[in-house]
């Protein structure tokens, strides 16, 4: 196997706790090394940072990205700079995904009305308050909960 498979592979293992994977980046410098020498490996590096910025999706991503340049060796700075244009789009991004939410949110209420009736204002503050994983078992269970409360019940 490559150097960028076993790279890339090495990052999906980790990939659901991006936190321990920069922490653990620095021992596989090496691994790296051997990946930006090879044909592309600088381009393909590129690719594995921003992937890593991209499941991380951290509150921080400044410090992250410090973070993977420690992690990585001062080789690297080449390929994490091509990433500043990720840090530009951050703000967009993120509105994004909050607009995203919040049609999640008013497509729930959509639902909850329609198969309850009209809903307490209590429920409508509850829905909007909720973070994207409640509306996501919510709206799993909005067509086969017998009830308002059995549909809302956390899990």
């Amino acid at each position: 196997m490559t150097a960028l498979g076993r790279l890339v592979l090495w990052c999906f293992r980790h990939a659901r706790r991006p936190e321990e994977l920069v922490a653990r980046l620095s021992g596989w410098y090496e691994l790296v090394r051997e990946v930006r020498g090879a044909p592309g490996g600088g381009a393909a590096l590129s690719r594995v940072w921003r992937h890593i910025l991209n499941i991380a999706d951290p509150a921080q991503p400044r410090e992250l990205l410090q973070r993977l340049l420690v992690a990585a060796g001062p080789e690297a700075e080449e390929e994490i700079v091509t990433i500043a244009d990720y840090l530009r789009e951050e703000g967009r991004l993120a509105g994004e995904r909050a607009g995203r939410l919040e049609g999640q949110r008013s497509t729930l209420l959509k639902q909850l009305r329609l198969r309850f009736g009209e809903l307490p204002e209590p429920v409508v503050a509850r829905v909007r308050a909720a973070d994207a994983g409640q509306i996501e078992g919510w709206t799993e269970r909005v067509l086969t909960s017998p009830t308002l409360d059995d549909c809302l019940t956390e899990r």
